[in-house]
């Protein structure tokens, strides 16, 4: 038998400065936190593997929802079924490539109850271009603080209509984090709260 050490990272998002609304799993190699992964498709089944496999959701989240990262290549694999839609939000990486078998994949699982996000939102048009198809499927939009237009966020967070959930992530400081709740987002993401924390689980393997 051998044994072996599982990682997974963590990094809560938060409703306020204090409370939380969810965590952000992230894939982890090591115990220095390193992210050595070929591709998407193998960070987030080493992710959903270590979920089922030898974490509970409890440990991980405390039953609060968890975010994972999936693009067009995770869309096309049977393992997202094994995570219960009441507990996982799908976040959408912007290197997502959006078209007819995505749309299609994204609108079956939003049938069955899943939850999407999209992450490193820019409101740039070609972004804004690539991901409408998307959108009404979208439940939450994560806005990159520190890159994002500042004209277009403010034209947008103006706009009477907003019908999506914003969270903003990579607050580093108080003055970000007061600067977008007076804007009125809704939720909140950065080392501001907290940084990613890896776990560990030793496991005996045959």
């Amino acid at each position: 038998m051998g044994e072996e050490n599982i990682f997974i990272g963590r990094q809560p998002i938060m409703k306020d400065a204090s409370k939380k609304y969810a965590y952000e799993l992230l894939f982890r190699s090591s115990s220095t936190g390193k992210m050595d992964f070929k591709n998407n498709l193998h960070a987030t089944s080493r992710v959903v593997s270590s979920v089922i496999n030898h974490f509970t959701l409890k440990e991980l989240t405390g039953n609060l929802p968890a975010f994972i990262n999936i693009d067009h290549t995770i869309l096309g694999r049977n393992f997202i079924s094994l995570l219960p839609k009441e507990k996982y939000v799908l976040e959408l990486l912007e290197s997502t490539q959006v078209n007819q078998k995505t749309l299609n994949k994204i609108e079956e699982l939003h049938k069955l109850g899943y939850r999407f996000a999209i992450d490193d939102f820019d409101f740039s048009q070609p972004m804004i271009e690539k991901f409408r198809p998307l959108l009404k499927f979208v439940e939450i939009i994560k806005i990159d603080i520190p890159t994002v237009d500042q004209d277009k966020l403010y034209r947008y967070m103006d706009e009477d209509n907003r019908k999506h959930t914003l969270l903003a992530e990579k607050i580093e400081n108080v003055e970000e984090y007061e600067i977008c709740r007076d804007l009125g987002f809704d939720l909140y993401q950065g080392y501001f709260f907290h940084k990613p924390e890896l776990l560990r689980k030793r496991v005996i393997e045959p």
